[in-house]
């Protein structure tokens, strides 16, 4: 996950807890539990916090479902733990577990519109995150099943067939941990990959059953990516590749707040940063902002020891045509 690759800061923790804050005003048990969360929270305990009916399990998930970059960017202090402890879980799975592959279920109501998706994807990848368990029983539990449906929400049964031995596929049993230990519960890592093998509907107990399995498809496509990403993009580093990645899925305005939450703490890649940002801004015919990003990133060519006289040539065309766009839509 790109997010494992942005240093962490002593201020991620306190703009992370200044957002739950202001999300949990007049909430005095949230708020009692952020406290909490500021004076107890420990790295080993990242685990316990997100399986806890808590204020973390419920803004993370929101910012995963709705891919708000910047929650996501907001809580790296904490998903940066989170996934760090999975792996750790993942690695004593992989020791003592006595079989290569098992079967994990999960259960959720869905709409007949993401039901529709899936079906379209057979055959295809999908990457999520989240809780399953070995029991059958409690994703029945969680899907509704038998329950009288209603044409919004529809049981829908995973079934989901697990490789131990997936190197990119991180998940971990927090059965033992979890504050609902009686659900065999078995968390997988952000953005774990799976491909869709089938979707059938069940007539008898009717319910939508999707059958996956965990594959490792996904992390080839994203290193293949990130390696012809930074081929091509001057100054690139790990931490942009995700700014690139979101211009090339045509969200500009993402790409840009991106790269400046990461200008405000990272001056070790400064350059690179607004060299990307004198890039993207012209996506939205944002011709100024465009020029001081470019005209900063020569600059700290020009002035390093030695001058970076190569890549301050490179800067140089964009500047020129960032300069001709904003006096022909004459920009103050």
């Amino acid at each position: 996950m790109f997010l494992l690759k942005i240093p962490r800061t002593s201020h991620a923790k306190e703009g992370m807890l200044d957002k739950c804050r202001d999300y949990y005003r007049g909430n005095k048990q949230q708020l009692r539990n952020i406290d909490e969360f500021e004076h107890a929270y420990e790295p080993t305990k990242a685990i316990q916090w997100y399986t806890a009916d808590m204020f973390i399990y419920k803004i993370v998930n929101k910012s995963l479902r709705t891919e708000d970059i910047d929650l996501l960017y907001l809580f790296r202090f904490y998903i940066i733990d989170l996934c760090q402890m999975l792996e750790q879980e993942y690695k004593v799975l992989q020791e003592f577990q006595n079989v290569t592959t098992f079967t994990l279920y999960r259960g959720l109501k869905m709409t007949s519109v993401d039901i529709e998706n899936l079906n379209k994807n057979v055959g295809n990848l999908i990457s999520t995150n989240g809780s399953t368990t070995r029991d059958i029983n409690v994703a029945y539990m969680y899907a509704d099943v038998g329950a009288k449906t209603n044409n919004e929400k529809i049981p829908t049964l995973f079934k989901i067939n697990v490789n131990i031995q997936s190197q990119t596929n991180i998940l971990a049993n927090i059965g033992g941990i979890s504050k609902f230990s009686d659900e065999a519960e078995v968390l997988f890592d952000l953005g774990s990959t799976f491909k869709i093998n089938s979707v059938n509907y069940d007539k008898i107990e009717r319910f939508w059953a999707v059958e996956m399995i965990t594959t490792d498809e996904g992390e080839q496509i994203t290193n293949e990516y990130i390696t012809n990403t930074k081929s091509k993009a001057l100054g690139s580093t790990t931490i942009l590749t995700f700014g690139q990645l979101l211009a090339n899925m045509d969200e500009p305005r993402k790409a840009q707040q991106y790269g400046e939450n990461l200008l405000v703490n990272n001056t070790e890649f400064a350059v690179g940063i607004h060299h990307f940002l004198g890039l993207v801004y012209p996506l939205t015919k944002d011709y100024s902002k465009a020029l001081d990003h470019l005209v900063h990133a020569r600059n700290l060519f020009m002035n390093a020891v030695p001058p970076n006289f190569e890549f301050a040539a490179h800067v140089i065309p964009a500047l020129i045509i960032s300069t001709a766009l904003k006096s022909s839509t004459n920009e103050v």
